[in-house]
Protein backbone atom coordinates (compact mmCIF):
# COMPACT_ATOMS: atom_id res chain seq x y z
CA UNK A 1 0.00 0.00 0.00
CA UNK A 2 2.99 2.16 0.99
CA UNK A 3 4.67 1.38 -2.44
CA UNK A 4 1.35 1.78 -4.33
CA UNK A 5 0.31 5.27 -2.36
CA UNK A 6 4.09 6.68 -3.14
CA UNK A 7 3.91 5.72 -6.51
CA UNK A 8 0.71 7.39 -7.16
CA UNK A 9 2.45 10.53 -5.28
CA UNK A 10 5.02 10.50 -8.00
CA UNK A 11 2.76 10.16 -11.01
CA UNK A 12 0.48 13.33 -9.52
CA UNK A 13 3.71 14.98 -9.00
CA UNK A 14 5.09 14.94 -12.41
CA UNK A 15 1.42 15.18 -13.71
CA UNK A 16 1.37 18.57 -11.85
CA UNK A 17 4.64 19.42 -12.69
CA UNK A 18 3.97 19.66 -16.51
CA UNK A 19 1.05 21.88 -16.65
CA UNK A 20 3.04 25.19 -15.66
CA UNK A 21 5.42 24.30 -18.33
CA UNK A 22 2.14 23.81 -20.91
CA UNK A 23 0.66 26.94 -19.78
CA UNK A 24 3.64 28.49 -20.49
CA UNK A 25 4.23 27.56 -23.71
CA UNK A 26 0.79 28.72 -24.79
CA UNK A 27 1.69 32.00 -22.89
CA UNK A 28 4.61 32.09 -25.08
CA UNK A 29 2.67 31.55 -28.51
CA UNK A 30 0.11 34.10 -27.37
CA UNK A 31 2.83 36.86 -26.74
CA UNK A 32 4.30 35.62 -29.94
CA UNK A 33 1.13 36.29 -31.99
CA UNK A 34 0.85 39.67 -30.21
CA UNK A 35 4.08 41.24 -30.83
CA UNK A 36 3.57 42.09 -34.37
CA UNK A 37 -0.20 42.90 -33.72
CA UNK A 38 1.43 45.45 -31.31
CA UNK A 39 4.18 46.83 -33.75
CA UNK A 40 1.35 47.33 -36.26
CA UNK A 41 -0.89 49.27 -33.57
CA UNK A 42 2.57 51.45 -32.72
CA UNK A 43 2.93 52.05 -36.06
CA UNK A 44 -0.22 53.25 -36.87
CA UNK A 45 -0.04 55.17 -33.64
CA UNK A 46 3.20 56.75 -35.12
CA UNK A 47 2.32 57.79 -38.61
CA UNK A 48 -1.14 59.44 -37.21
CA UNK A 49 0.84 61.39 -34.48
CA UNK A 50 3.58 62.31 -37.45
CA UNK A 51 0.60 63.83 -39.45
CA UNK A 52 1.83 61.70 -42.40
CA UNK A 53 -0.63 60.40 -45.38
CA UNK A 54 -0.40 59.01 -48.58
CA UNK A 55 -4.38 58.83 -49.99
CA UNK A 56 -4.88 55.15 -51.35
CA UNK A 57 -5.83 55.33 -55.47
CA UNK A 58 -8.60 56.26 -56.05
CA UNK A 59 -9.14 59.21 -53.63
CA UNK A 60 -12.06 58.53 -50.86
CA UNK A 61 -13.96 61.25 -51.92
CA UNK A 62 -14.36 62.82 -55.44
CA UNK A 63 -15.87 66.37 -56.40
CA UNK A 64 -15.64 69.58 -58.03
CA UNK A 65 -13.98 72.17 -56.31
CA UNK A 66 -11.01 72.77 -54.05
CA UNK A 67 -11.82 69.48 -52.19
CA UNK A 68 -9.00 66.91 -53.81
CA UNK A 69 -5.91 65.84 -54.02
CA UNK A 70 -3.41 67.27 -51.45
CA UNK A 71 -5.88 70.30 -50.72
CA UNK A 72 -8.56 67.18 -48.70
CA UNK A 73 -5.53 65.03 -47.52
CA UNK A 74 -2.11 66.21 -47.86
CA UNK A 75 -0.06 66.86 -44.73
CA UNK A 76 -0.32 70.69 -45.05
CA UNK A 77 -4.00 70.87 -45.96
CA UNK A 78 -6.30 73.03 -43.87
CA UNK A 79 -8.94 70.57 -44.05
CA UNK A 80 -9.48 66.29 -42.36
CA UNK A 81 -12.00 63.85 -43.47
CA UNK A 82 -15.19 63.49 -41.71
CA UNK A 83 -17.63 60.28 -42.06
CA UNK A 84 -20.79 62.69 -42.19
CA UNK A 85 -19.45 66.01 -43.86
CA UNK A 86 -17.05 64.41 -46.47
CA UNK A 87 -14.29 66.50 -44.59
CA UNK A 88 -13.86 69.82 -42.07
CA UNK A 89 -11.52 72.10 -41.34
CA UNK A 90 -8.40 71.16 -38.70
CA UNK A 91 -8.87 72.57 -35.57
CA UNK A 92 -6.09 75.17 -34.90
CA UNK A 93 -5.82 76.16 -38.95
CA UNK A 94 -5.06 79.53 -39.70
CA UNK A 95 -4.55 81.36 -42.70
CA UNK A 96 -2.92 84.35 -41.60
CA UNK A 97 -5.47 85.11 -39.42
CA UNK A 98 -7.77 83.93 -36.79
CA UNK A 99 -7.43 79.94 -35.97
CA UNK A 100 -10.27 77.60 -36.83
CA UNK A 101 -12.02 76.75 -33.41
CA UNK A 102 -11.65 73.26 -31.44
CA UNK A 103 -14.84 72.45 -33.31
CA UNK A 104 -13.60 72.96 -36.37
CA UNK A 105 -15.25 76.35 -37.61
CA UNK A 106 -13.55 79.86 -38.88
CA UNK A 107 -15.57 81.39 -35.62
CA UNK A 108 -14.60 82.51 -32.63
CA UNK A 109 -15.52 80.39 -29.53
CA UNK A 110 -18.59 80.88 -27.66
CA UNK A 111 -19.75 79.55 -24.66
CA UNK A 112 -22.09 75.88 -24.80
CA UNK A 113 -24.46 76.10 -23.24
CA UNK A 114 -25.60 79.32 -24.56
CA UNK A 115 -25.67 81.93 -21.66
CA UNK A 116 -29.03 83.79 -20.90
CA UNK A 117 -29.78 86.84 -22.73
CA UNK A 118 -27.67 85.99 -25.79
CA UNK A 119 -29.53 85.79 -29.40
CA UNK A 120 -27.35 83.14 -31.18
CA UNK A 121 -27.53 82.86 -35.31
CA UNK A 122 -25.81 80.15 -36.89
CA UNK A 123 -24.61 81.02 -40.47
CA UNK A 124 -24.46 78.02 -42.81
CA UNK A 125 -22.97 78.55 -45.58
CA UNK A 126 -19.41 77.92 -48.00
CA UNK A 127 -16.60 79.50 -48.93
CA UNK A 128 -18.52 82.89 -49.18
CA UNK A 129 -19.87 82.21 -45.76
CA UNK A 130 -16.22 81.11 -44.43
CA UNK A 131 -14.89 84.39 -46.24
CA UNK A 132 -12.35 83.48 -48.98
CA UNK A 133 -10.69 85.33 -49.90
CA UNK A 134 -11.22 87.66 -46.79
CA UNK A 135 -10.16 87.66 -43.28
CA UNK A 136 -12.86 86.14 -40.55
CA UNK A 137 -13.63 89.62 -39.01
CA UNK A 138 -14.65 90.36 -42.94
CA UNK A 139 -16.78 87.58 -44.21
CA UNK A 140 -20.72 88.50 -43.50
CA UNK A 141 -21.73 86.82 -40.46
CA UNK A 142 -19.27 88.58 -38.60
CA UNK A 143 -20.30 91.65 -40.27
CA UNK A 144 -23.76 90.77 -39.56
CA UNK A 145 -23.23 90.33 -35.62
CA UNK A 146 -21.93 94.01 -35.58
CA UNK A 147 -25.18 95.23 -37.55
CA UNK A 148 -27.29 93.86 -35.00
CA UNK A 149 -25.21 95.07 -32.07
CA UNK A 150 -25.28 98.14 -33.95
CA UNK A 151 -29.29 98.31 -33.59
CA UNK A 152 -29.30 97.64 -30.38
CA UNK A 153 -28.82 93.71 -30.00
CA UNK A 154 -25.80 94.11 -27.54
CA UNK A 155 -25.54 90.33 -26.74
CA UNK A 156 -25.96 89.03 -30.23
CA UNK A 157 -23.54 86.49 -31.80
CA UNK A 158 -23.13 85.19 -35.05
CA UNK A 159 -21.45 81.56 -35.45
CA UNK A 160 -19.91 81.19 -38.74
CA UNK A 161 -20.43 77.44 -39.86
CA UNK A 162 -18.78 78.34 -43.47
CA UNK A 163 -16.48 75.82 -45.25
CA UNK A 164 -15.37 76.39 -48.26
CA UNK A 165 -16.76 73.21 -50.83
CA UNK A 166 -19.77 72.92 -48.75
CA UNK A 167 -22.89 72.31 -50.87
CA UNK A 168 -26.44 71.77 -49.51
CA UNK A 169 -26.31 68.23 -47.93
CA UNK A 170 -23.50 69.30 -45.98
CA UNK A 171 -25.71 72.56 -44.69
CA UNK A 172 -28.14 69.99 -43.73
CA UNK A 173 -25.91 68.21 -41.78
CA UNK A 174 -24.43 70.85 -40.22
CA UNK A 175 -27.77 72.10 -38.90
CA UNK A 176 -28.57 68.55 -37.89
CA UNK A 177 -25.27 67.79 -36.61
CA UNK A 178 -23.15 70.39 -35.27
CA UNK A 179 -25.55 73.76 -35.21
CA UNK A 180 -28.03 72.62 -32.05
CA UNK A 181 -25.00 72.48 -29.70
CA UNK A 182 -25.01 76.36 -29.91
CA UNK A 183 -28.77 76.55 -29.47
CA UNK A 184 -29.11 79.10 -31.99
CA UNK A 185 -32.25 81.31 -32.29
CA UNK A 186 -32.04 83.05 -35.64
CA UNK A 187 -30.25 79.60 -38.78
CA UNK A 188 -29.11 81.29 -41.65
CA UNK A 189 -28.53 79.06 -44.50
CA UNK A 190 -26.55 80.01 -48.08
CA UNK A 191 -26.42 77.29 -50.52
CA UNK A 192 -27.05 77.33 -54.07
CA UNK A 193 -25.05 79.83 -56.00
CA UNK A 194 -22.01 78.10 -56.76
CA UNK A 195 -20.73 74.43 -55.47
CA UNK A 196 -24.63 73.11 -56.02
CA UNK A 197 -24.36 73.05 -59.95
CA UNK A 198 -21.32 72.67 -60.14
CA UNK A 199 -20.72 68.54 -62.49
CA UNK A 200 -20.11 66.03 -60.34
CA UNK A 201 -17.55 63.79 -60.53
CA UNK A 202 -18.68 60.57 -60.59
CA UNK A 203 -21.42 60.56 -57.60
CA UNK A 204 -23.65 63.22 -56.26
CA UNK A 205 -23.24 64.40 -53.22
CA UNK A 206 -26.36 62.37 -51.84
CA UNK A 207 -24.47 59.12 -53.20
CA UNK A 208 -21.43 59.79 -51.63
CA UNK A 209 -20.24 57.05 -49.06
CA UNK A 210 -18.11 56.92 -46.17
CA UNK A 211 -14.97 55.06 -47.11
CA UNK A 212 -14.43 51.33 -45.40
CA UNK A 213 -12.81 51.44 -42.38
CA UNK A 214 -9.75 50.14 -43.66
CA UNK A 215 -9.55 52.30 -46.52
CA UNK A 216 -8.27 55.16 -43.37
CA UNK A 217 -5.57 53.26 -41.90
CA UNK A 218 -2.20 55.24 -42.15
CA UNK A 219 -0.34 51.61 -42.15
CA UNK A 220 -2.99 50.66 -45.61
CA UNK A 221 -1.45 54.13 -46.98
CA UNK A 222 2.24 53.08 -46.38
CA UNK A 223 1.56 49.59 -48.04
CA UNK A 224 0.16 50.49 -51.29
CA UNK A 225 2.65 53.77 -50.96
CA UNK A 226 5.58 50.89 -51.30
CA UNK A 227 3.25 49.30 -53.76
CA UNK A 228 2.83 52.32 -55.92
CA UNK A 229 -0.43 52.36 -55.25
CA UNK A 230 -0.96 55.46 -53.60
CA UNK A 231 -2.74 58.74 -55.61
CA UNK A 232 0.49 59.87 -56.80
CA UNK A 233 -1.22 61.89 -59.69
CA UNK A 234 -0.32 65.88 -60.06
CA UNK A 235 -3.16 68.06 -58.12
CA UNK A 236 -4.94 69.96 -60.87
CA UNK A 237 -5.28 73.67 -60.44
CA UNK A 238 -8.86 73.30 -59.28
CA UNK A 239 -9.26 77.05 -58.72
CA UNK A 240 -8.61 77.74 -62.63
CA UNK A 241 -10.73 74.85 -63.13
CA UNK A 242 -13.77 76.02 -61.09
CA UNK A 243 -12.87 80.19 -62.45
CA UNK A 244 -13.06 78.81 -66.36
CA UNK A 245 -16.30 76.56 -65.81
CA UNK A 246 -18.71 76.57 -68.36
CA UNK A 247 -21.92 74.50 -68.12
CA UNK A 248 -24.17 75.79 -70.45
CA UNK A 249 -24.36 72.49 -72.32
CA UNK A 250 -24.07 70.31 -69.80
CA UNK A 251 -26.20 67.57 -69.47
CA UNK A 252 -25.02 64.93 -66.80
CA UNK A 253 -25.02 65.04 -62.91
CA UNK A 254 -24.43 68.16 -60.63
CA UNK A 255 -22.89 67.63 -57.18
CA UNK A 256 -26.64 68.22 -56.39
CA UNK A 257 -29.43 68.22 -58.91
CA UNK A 258 -32.20 70.68 -58.67
CA UNK A 259 -34.32 68.04 -57.22
CA UNK A 260 -32.09 67.04 -54.37
CA UNK A 261 -31.31 70.69 -53.64
CA UNK A 262 -35.25 72.15 -53.26
CA UNK A 263 -35.08 68.68 -50.73
CA UNK A 264 -31.70 70.19 -48.90
CA UNK A 265 -33.39 73.47 -48.52
CA UNK A 266 -36.52 72.00 -46.93
CA UNK A 267 -35.03 69.75 -44.49
CA UNK A 268 -32.73 72.59 -43.33
CA UNK A 269 -35.83 74.78 -42.59
CA UNK A 270 -37.53 71.93 -40.32
CA UNK A 271 -34.08 71.15 -38.94
CA UNK A 272 -33.52 74.77 -38.08
CA UNK A 273 -37.29 74.90 -36.40
CA UNK A 274 -37.25 71.48 -34.67
CA UNK A 275 -34.06 73.28 -32.61
CA UNK A 276 -36.39 76.02 -32.43
CA UNK A 277 -34.91 78.14 -34.26
CA UNK A 278 -36.09 80.65 -36.86
CA UNK A 279 -34.92 79.94 -40.14
CA UNK A 280 -33.79 81.70 -42.77
CA UNK A 281 -32.42 81.55 -46.70
CA UNK A 282 -29.37 83.28 -48.21
CA UNK A 283 -29.19 83.57 -51.84
CA UNK A 284 -25.83 84.68 -52.87
CA UNK A 285 -25.65 86.20 -56.36
CA UNK A 286 -22.49 85.66 -59.33
CA UNK A 287 -20.77 87.91 -61.42
CA UNK A 288 -22.43 87.91 -64.88
CA UNK A 289 -19.64 86.58 -66.39
CA UNK A 290 -19.79 83.46 -64.59
CA UNK A 291 -23.87 83.36 -64.52
CA UNK A 292 -23.31 83.51 -68.49
CA UNK A 293 -21.22 80.35 -68.43
CA UNK A 294 -23.49 78.74 -65.97
CA UNK A 295 -27.32 79.70 -66.39
CA UNK A 296 -27.92 76.85 -63.99
CA UNK A 297 -26.98 79.57 -61.37
CA UNK A 298 -30.27 81.16 -62.13
CA UNK A 299 -32.26 78.00 -61.62
CA UNK A 300 -30.98 77.05 -58.04
CA UNK A 301 -31.79 80.68 -56.94
CA UNK A 302 -35.48 80.77 -58.37
CA UNK A 303 -35.38 77.23 -56.16
CA UNK A 304 -34.39 79.06 -53.20
CA UNK A 305 -36.83 81.77 -53.51
CA UNK A 306 -39.21 79.42 -54.38
CA UNK A 307 -38.71 77.02 -51.54
CA UNK A 308 -39.02 80.43 -49.10
CA UNK A 309 -42.22 81.49 -50.02
CA UNK A 310 -44.09 78.33 -50.26
CA UNK A 311 -42.74 77.76 -46.38
CA UNK A 312 -43.12 80.97 -45.22
CA UNK A 313 -39.65 81.85 -44.37
CA UNK A 314 -37.27 84.75 -45.21
CA UNK A 315 -34.93 85.30 -47.97
CA UNK A 316 -32.32 87.73 -47.84
CA UNK A 317 -32.17 88.17 -51.71
CA UNK A 318 -28.64 88.91 -52.34
CA UNK A 319 -29.02 88.83 -56.02
CA UNK A 320 -31.25 91.89 -55.65
CA UNK A 321 -29.52 93.61 -53.22
CA UNK A 322 -26.03 93.29 -55.29
CA UNK A 323 -28.33 94.93 -58.39
CA UNK A 324 -29.64 97.74 -56.44
CA UNK A 325 -26.16 98.98 -55.26
CA UNK A 326 -25.88 99.79 -58.98
CA UNK A 327 -21.96 98.28 -58.40
CA UNK A 328 -20.00 96.91 -61.07
CA UNK A 329 -18.98 93.38 -60.22
CA UNK A 330 -15.60 94.46 -59.99
CA UNK A 331 -16.32 96.29 -57.20
CA UNK A 332 -19.37 93.84 -55.52
CA UNK A 333 -16.46 90.70 -56.36
CA UNK A 334 -12.58 89.24 -55.49
CA UNK A 335 -12.96 86.27 -58.16
CA UNK A 336 -15.43 84.42 -60.10
CA UNK A 337 -18.18 83.92 -57.10
CA UNK A 338 -16.61 85.50 -53.97
CA UNK A 339 -18.22 89.01 -52.38
CA UNK A 340 -15.58 91.45 -52.17
CA UNK A 341 -15.59 93.33 -48.79
CA UNK A 342 -18.66 96.00 -50.30
CA UNK A 343 -20.13 92.49 -51.26
CA UNK A 344 -19.71 91.38 -47.92
CA UNK A 345 -21.73 93.96 -46.31
CA UNK A 346 -24.62 94.04 -48.82
CA UNK A 347 -24.98 90.18 -47.57
CA UNK A 348 -25.16 90.90 -43.95
CA UNK A 349 -27.33 93.87 -44.39
CA UNK A 350 -30.07 91.81 -46.43
CA UNK A 351 -29.55 88.74 -43.98
CA UNK A 352 -30.20 91.59 -41.28
CA UNK A 353 -33.45 92.70 -42.72
CA UNK A 354 -34.41 88.82 -43.12
CA UNK A 355 -33.82 88.52 -39.36
CA UNK A 356 -36.89 88.69 -37.56
CA UNK A 357 -36.22 91.51 -34.45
Amino acid sequence: MAAETGGGTSCESASSATVPSSGRRRGFRIAAAALPLAGVALLELGLRAAGWTRPVDPPLYRFSGPVGGEWLDGEASPMRRDPHLFWRLKPGWTDGGAPVNARGYRTPEVAIPKPAGVRRVACIGDSVTFGLPLEMHEAWPARLERLMRGRGEARAECVNFGVPGYASLQGLRVAEIDAPAYAPDVVVAAFGHFNDFVPAVGRTDAEQRPPAFWRTLRIVELAATVAGRTDARAAPDERRILRELDTRDFTGKRRTPPADFESNLRAIVAAARAAGAAPVLLACPLPAETVRRNPAALEYADITRRVASELGVPLADGWRAFAASARSDDALFRDFCHPSPFGQDLLAAAVLEAIPR
